[in-house]
Formats: structure tokens, sequence, C-alpha cells
């Protein structure tokens, strides 16, 4: 689980990515991200614009794990 308030307009593209994964990595789980209206609609600075990992690889491709799969139809 992670939960976390956004306290910059700046830092949104990294809570979405670092939420994301998150949410289907590990033991995966339930996130929150709060948005305060004052932050939604304050301006936006680009030069920062904290991207974090936006464009690296999932840790796994949404879906079954392989292995999941594979120890199941052993079972069956």
């Amino acid at each position: 689980m992670f939960a976390h308030r956004v306290t910059g307009a700046e830092e949104i593209p990294r809570l979405i990515t670092y939420t994301f994964r998150v949410s289907i990595a590990g033991a995966p789980g339930p996130v929150l991200i709060d948005f305060p209206i004052d932050d939604l609609f304050s301006p936006v600075h680009r030069s920062r614009i904290s991207w974090g990992t936006i464009t690296s690889p999932l840790p796994y491709p949404p879906g079954p794990h392989q292995d999941t799969i594979l120890k199941a139809l052993s079972l069956l």
C-alpha cells in the first residue's frame, strides 16, 4: 500500500509512475494519491518537473506472471 499527498504539480508525473509500479510489483496493493485543488491549479514550471522512471520498462508486464501460470498447470 502507498499513500501520498501531492505538494507541487511538478511531482505528479513521478508520483503517478511510482504508484503504478507499486500497485503491480512485489505484493500488489492499493495506492492513493491526494491532489489538493490548489496544487492542481497552480502554475507548472517546466524546468522543475520530476519525471522519475516514466520511460523505464515495467518490472513485469501487466497480467499473470509466467511462473505462476506454469505452477498452476502443474497442479492440474
